[in-house]
């Protein structure tokens, strides 16, 4: 008996079809696509991902930087880092087990429990709190008759100094000097700032873990740093942070999110009652492009760039995602499809539904020549439009 000639001859795959009747796809359409890659000419493959590598527990979060030569871990809730043959070195203990949202800006990491990572693997918080005002008292000396307004910050152990205390107004009569002692939390060391005589410009007048005394006038030519006046950190409760136009944006979800974005250049201060724009919805995902602040809340999608613009009506599930190629492209996985910005496109809706809720985590991956928009799910939900009877 003959053998029968193929009715169909598949040249190359499409990928997954969903939402039509499976005979009426196209032909190289797939129902079923598990632990495969189809790579850009059609071909199908196995995918990778299947070998163990590293014997780590109670994994909670992962980065790897974008020049991919630093990779790390929170494991058991601690912050580790990758120092090659997949071993790790704790850097910083208990980092906790909540999830973390990670910002690369130059060679520093910010994370969402509020660690910054710096080009060394250093680590402490980038929330620098902005102390009380100081203590002052009255001392003998040869200051001019005057009135001196005096101010102090603190300092981390990377340098990185914080907000200006409220200005303590100080009269001195001739004859006399003062001792200032600033508010100064363990951890850090405070920088003292005093006008001149009857002046309103602040000056730096010395650092201290304990007071610092001034009792004659001295040249004072280092003015504090206007963005620190009125400046405090994000609060603890904005949880999802994102990089743009030389800010830190720092969103605290709810109802309505309040999103507050910090001085430019000065990721540790905000201008709290004036810096920030509110965004209906919780606040899930936030991306800074060349071209906008990407919003992502769990019912719609917004671009804000000097005003706010909803470019959909459908939102983005729980945990990261959204992941930018090398060409600043960003692509988000949503919960009707994966889309593409700016400008914002919806790259499946006309093929392919999926269930995008419970919690995910998506990445670029560039492997075997080609790049991938790689998404892990727990598929939680119900996909928005899919074609039951296939």
């Amino acid at each position: 008996m003959a053998s029968n000639d193929p009715t169909v001859n598949i040249t190359k795959f499409l990928g997954l079809y969903n939402r039509e009747q499976s005979r009426r796809l196209p032909v190289g359409s797939l129902t079923v696509a598990e632990n495969i890659d189809i790579d850009d000419s059609g071909g199908v493959i196995r995918r990778q991902g299947y070998a163990k590598v590293a014997d780590l527990f109670s994994v909670t979060s992962a980065y790897a930087t974008q020049d991919e030569r630093r990779l790390f871990v929170v494991s058991n809730g601690d912050l580790l880092l990758h120092v090659g043959n997949f071993n790790f070195a704790v850097i910083y203990a208990d980092v906790g087990t909540e999830y973390i949202q990670w910002v690369e800006v130059a060679d520093f990491i910010f994370l969402s429990t509020g660690q910054v990572i710096d080009n060394e693997n250093n680590v402490t918080t980038w929330r620098i709190p902005t102390p009380m005002e100081p203590a002052v008292a009255l001392l003998s000396g040869v200051l001019p008759e005057g009135q001196y307004q005096i101010s102090t910050a603190l300092v981390d152990a990377l340098g990185r100094e914080g907000g200006a205390s409220p200005t303590w107004v100080q009269d001195v009569v001739e004859g006399s000097g003062f001792r200032i002692t600033p508010d100064t939390p363990a951890g850090y060391t405070s920088r003292v700032y005093v006008s001149e005589a009857n002046g309103t410009e602040l000056y730096f007048a010395g650092e201290t873990t304990t007071s610092v005394e001034v009792v004659a006038a001295t040249a004072l030519v280092d003015p504090i740093d206007a963005a620190q006046l009125g400046g405090y950190p994000a609060p603890e409760e904005a949880t999802v942070i994102a990089h743009y136009e030389a800010r830190l944006w720092a969103a605290q979800p709810g109802p309505v999110s309040a999103i507050w974005f910090s001085e430019p250049y000065w990721w540790n201060l905000f201008k709290l009652q004036e810096n920030f724009i509110s965004v209906p919805g919780w606040v899930r995902m936030m991306v800074g492009l060349r071209d906008g602040l990407l919003i992502g809340t769990d019912d719609e999608i917004y671009v804000y760039n000097d005003s706010l613009m909803k470019v959909a009506d459908y939102g983005v599930p729980f945990g990261k995602a959204c992941a930018v190629d090398d060409t600043g492209k960003a692509f988000i996985w949503t919960k009707q499809g994966i889309c593409e910005a700016l400008p914002f496109n919806n790259l499946t809706e006309q093929k392919l539904s999926l269930a995008a809720e419970g919690s995910c985590y998506a990445d670029i991956v560039e492997q075997n020549g080609f790049s991938q928009f790689v998404v892990l799910t727990t598929e939680e939900g119900r996909a928005d439009n899919q074609l039951l009877s296939l």
